[in-house]
């Protein structure tokens, strides 16, 4: 996912610094379209890399929740069979 939106992020420099290069008339039409979509294209991927990352620490605290929960229940089992001798 980084190395993506690595990618998109330095082909949108590479179009703004060949454009800036290809003389007085600047960016043709067609250039200056591809940065919008390289550019939108970045923007969607930070927003989805900003959601997976939300993803991630709420999955992180449900299994932290969930292992806390089973050492707690192991507990309670062991007092239960220390209680009936077994």
């Amino acid at each position: 996912m980084k190395k993506h939106l690595a990618a998109v992020i330095a082909g949108a420099a590479l179009l703004a610094t060949v454009s800036v290069g290809c003389g007085p008339k600047g960016a043709s039409r067609e250039t200056l379209a591809r940065m919008r979509e390289a550019q939108a294209e970045c923007e969607r991927l930070k927003q989805e890399e900003t959601q997976l990352e939300n993803r991630k620490q709420s999955l992180m605290q449900q299994k932290a929740d969930l292992t806390a929960e089973i050492q707690r229940l192991e507990e309670r089992l062991r007092e239960l069979q220390a209680e009936r001798g077994l």
